[in-house]
């Protein structure tokens, strides 16, 4: 069973040996992520050269060499040679760099399948027993929630900003207005798209920061 984390890899430097399409998809992911991005391949895609010509990343057309690792903090794997890929995945043991198998060899974590609704970010994953269900559960999972969570959470974290300000020193008086707020009826109001009354529910709960 793995340990489900979200990694904070804004700034890092993530490294993807291979060009192809599934480095492609790293390497988009990634700076989705806000990571800075080394590419390193011998025939990177049209969107790979795209992102290079726009310096979106760096991008080397070679073969992978040991120094292109100095200074990352993760790097994946995404080549057709096993061996290259066995290659990186033991320098990033050595050098104590999170090591991603794009091929679904052996990694030090898995990526799961990913659903982003604004700041709402639900992440499925089956610990590698099929791939293809943690994206059907995805799937499933977009069909039947609305867009309008993304809106309600944009609240929420100025919410959430304004109590810590009105109670820098009380914790507890802050976890019992977020537990008055966070409710199975918020959550069904979102879902049928009554934003207005969830709002509404956000400030009347905000209301007792001040008593």
């Amino acid at each position: 069973m793995g340990f489900p984390v979200v990694l904070n890899i804004d700034g890092r430097l993530c490294c993807v040996v291979g060009a192809g399409k599934v480095a492609e998809r790293k390497v988009q992911s990634v700076l989705k992520a806000g990571a800075r991005v080394r590419v390193v391949g011998l025939d990177p895609t049209p969107q790979l050269m795209k992102l290079a010509h726009d310096k979106q990343i760096e991008c080397y057309q070679r073969r992978f060499v040991d120094a292109d690792l100095t200074g990352c903090w993760m790097v994946f794997a995404a080549t057709d040679d096993d061996e290259v890929n066995a290659h990186v995945g033991a320098l990033a043991n050595e050098q104590g760099i999170l090591f991603g198998h794009a091929a679904g060899g052996s990694s030090d974590f898995m990526l799961p399948a990913v659903l982003d609704i604004g700041d709402l970010q639900i992440a499925v994953s089956t610990n590698g027993a099929s791939p293809l269900y943690a994206r059907w559960v995805r799937d499933y999972l977009q069909q039947h929630l609305v867009d309008e969570h993304a809106e309600v959470l944009s609240v929420l974290k100025w919410a959430r900003e304004k109590l810590k300000s009105d109670l820098p020193n009380d914790s507890v008086k802050r976890q019992k207005i977020w537990r008055t707020l966070i409710s199975k009826e918020m959550v069904e109001a979102v879902q049928v798209g009554n934003v207005n009354q969830v709002k509404q529910r956000i400030s009347e709960c905000l209301s007792l920061s001040q008593g």
